[in-house]
Formats: C-alpha cells, sequence, structure tokens
C-alpha cells in the first residue's frame, strides 16, 4: 500500500572512502583501517503521489513500483540465503541502481510503508574507482530515507538501522561479499578501525596524514568480479588464509604507528600490503606501475585501495612531496586526484515539506 504523504524532499551527502590497510582481509575476519576521502556523492529523495521509486544517476534512469521493488528484495535475499552470488552478479549487471532498490524493497518490507520516490544521485567520485563511490551511494540513500521518513511522521531509525540500510545496498554491489567498512566509514567520516560484524571505531591519528589517490582509469575490474576471483583463490588452497591473515597483522601495526605520526614505517606497512594483495590477485599492471612512480618521487608508501583489479591506489606523502608524486602518478598514465582525508561524514544538505 502506498504511504499517503504531503510533498517532502530530502538532501543528503556522504563522503567517499580510501582503505588505508585490510581491503579482502576485512571479509575474513581482520582488522582492517579507512579514512573518509572528501569529494561526495548527493542524494535527493522527493515524494511522489504514486506507487512508483525512480532512480536517477550518472546518465541512467530506472523505475519500478513498491511491489517490485518488496519482489526484488526477496529474490535477493533468497541469494544471499544460499548464497548464489551469480544471481547477485546478474542483477547488478542487469539495473545499475539493483543494489539501491534492493535498500528501499527490503526497508518498504520489513521498517514499514514508504511512499512513491523520485532518488536522484550527483557525485564527484568516479564510478569503480576504487575510492567508495557505491558506500558513499548507500550511505547517503540511508541517511536521507531515514529522515525523509522521519519528516512523514514514522519513527525515526536509529544510527544501527541506517548502517544496516547502507551496508545492505553495498553488500549487494559488491556481488554478495562485502564488510561494512566501506558504508561505515562513509557514514562516521574521520579515520576508523573496524572488524566484520561489527561497527567502526573511530581511530586517533597523528596531525600530518596527507594521501595522493592515483585512478587508473580502469574500470572493468568490478568489485564483484575481484572478490570473486580472490575467493576461487583462497578456495584452491586454504593455507592461502595466512596471506589475509598478515594483512591484519599489517594493521594491527599501522595503528600505532598512524597515532605516533611514524609516516616512513607506515608507508613501509603499505608497500608489503600492496604485495601481500597482488600475491592474492587484487592488483593489476597499472595500479604496480603507478604505486613504483610514487615511491620513485618520495612518497612514504603506496598500495593499491578498494577491490583491485583497476581503481585507484593511494600514496602517503609529506606536504614536500605531494607535488612531485602527483605528477610521477600522472606520468606513468594516472590520474592524480587530492581531497582532504578524515573529512565529516553523512549529512542532511536540506529538508522541505509542503
Amino acid at each position: 500500500m502506498t504511504l499517503a504523504v504531503s510533498t517532502c524532499a530530502v538532501t543528503s551527502s556522504a563522503p567517499g572512502k580510501v582503505i588505508l590497510f585490510g581491503e579482502h582481509a576485512v571479509n575474513r575476519g581482520q582488522l582492517a583501517l579507512a579514512t573518509a576521502f572528501g569529494r561526495r556523492t548527493t542524494c535527493t529523495l522527493s515524494t511522489r503521489d504514486d506507487d512508483r521509486v525512480v532512480f536517477r544517476g550518472a546518465g541512467r534512469e530506472s523505475t519500478r513500483t513498491l511491489a517490485e521493488l518488496k519482489e526484488h528484495a526477496a529474490t535477493l535475499d533468497a541469494a544471499l540465503a544460499t548464497p548464489e552470488f551469480a544471481t547477485i552478479t546478474e542483477a547488478v549487471r542487469a539495473d545499475f541502481f539493483a543494489s539501491s532498490a534492493y535498500v528501499l524493497g527490503r526497508v518498504a518490507v520489513l521498517d514499514g510503508s514508504i511512499p512513491g520516490l523520485d532518488i536522484s544521485f550527483a557525485s564527484d567520485l568516479p564510478i569503480g574507482g576504487g575510492i567508495g563511490s557505491g558506500g558513499a551511494v548507500h550511505a547517503a540513500l540511508a541517511v536521507g530515507l531515514g529522515r525523509l521518513l522521519g519528516e512523514l511522521g514514522q519513527p525515526a531509525p536509529d544510527a544501527g538501522r541506517i548502517g544496516e540500510w547502507a551496508y545492505a545496498g553495498d553488500r549487494i554491489a559488491h556481488g554478495g561479499t562485502a564488510s561494512a567498512l566501506d558504508t561505515q566509514t562513509s557514514l562516521l567520516g574521520g579515520v576508523i578501525e573496524f572488524r566484520a560484524g561489527g561497527v567502526g571505531r573511530p581511530l586517533a591519528v597523528a596531525p600530518g596524514l596527507r594521501l595522493v589517490v592515483g585512478d587508473t582509469g580502469i574500470k572493468k575490474g568490478s568489485t564483484g568480479s575481484v572478490n570473486a576471483r580472490i575467493r576461487d583463490w583462497l578456495a584452491a588452497d586454504a593455507a592461502r588464509l595466512r596471506t589475509f591473515e598478515e594483512m591484519g597483522a599489517l594493521a594491527l601495526a599501522a595503528r600505532g604507528l598512524l597515532a605516533a605520526g611514524r609516516w616512513a614505517e607506515v608507508g613501509a606497512l603499505m608497500d608489503r600490503n600492496h604485495a601481500l594483495l597482488a600475491t592474492a590477485g587484487a592488483s593489476h599492471p597499472r595500479l604496480d606501475a603507478l604505486c613504483a612512480a610514487a615511491r620513485g618521487a618520495g612518497a612514504f608508501g603506496a598500495k593499491l585501495t578498494g577491490a583491485g583489479g583497476g581503481g585507484a591506489m593511494i600514496a602517503l606523502v609529506s606536504d614536500i612531496t605531494a607535488a612531485p608524486v602527483a605528477a610521477a602518478i600522472h606520468a606513468a598514465g594516472g590520474t592524480p586526484l587530492e581531497a582532504l582525508v578524515g573529512g565529516p561524514g553523512a549529512a542532511i544538505e536540506s529538508v522541505a515539506s509542503t
């Protein structure tokens, strides 16, 4: 049943993220460290007077009825329970907004009625770039939807429920295998530590944490496909779990070094983390080349960030080395990106009701 509402519009936003340590290992129970990255995704939700939800963004559009959203959520819930990763991957391939539609469908089934909606996304984050565009989308959507439902007289969801909604979408976008690291970083902002099954916790970091991100421009290695490749790599030899355990140990060691501002030692751990990720099949020749270029230009250390298979790398720099490292990344074929790290998390930008 469609919820009868007055006209209401809510705009929310959330930052991207970069993973400092622990991508892929976090899915195997290990500690991960991440920071918000200052480029943001914006989500605007506006009520409609019918039972349709229309998604728009990145030059695409998708429409489903509320009944179709509930059916979509039920299908993907069944696939997650199996788990049947191919069903999830195909759903994401067929509809750019499949993960956001899943969030709306689950909310409609589990958390009460929702109205028809127009939902539009705009972003400063490259899609598939390894810096959390998906996590930012789902964090902004969850925060905005929670506020909108509150404006319409429904009980406002608490932070835990918002986190569940955001993670639900990101899990689908990642092909069924994901931690809540991305969405927790986008929701909370700052620098966080995280273990799967928990919530993000703020991490104390000394002043001076500065990163240059290098975008490879290679998007064909989707998160879902990279996750599937690593699942197969690990399934072929259970002893390979030690690779992820070592990644977890690097994150533990880095936690204290970040707090103390011992950047050279943090950089050495980043280099080792990249080597382990490459062993597991997460890297790409362009990622390796950009990391090598950054180190050669004076970076303390460099590693891929996110799923890998393309996407982005990060270089830990000082105020002195930031410019030459960015130039070296550009010369090696990447696009250097700089933005505030450790900045604010998801937020409501505006609310309008009539």
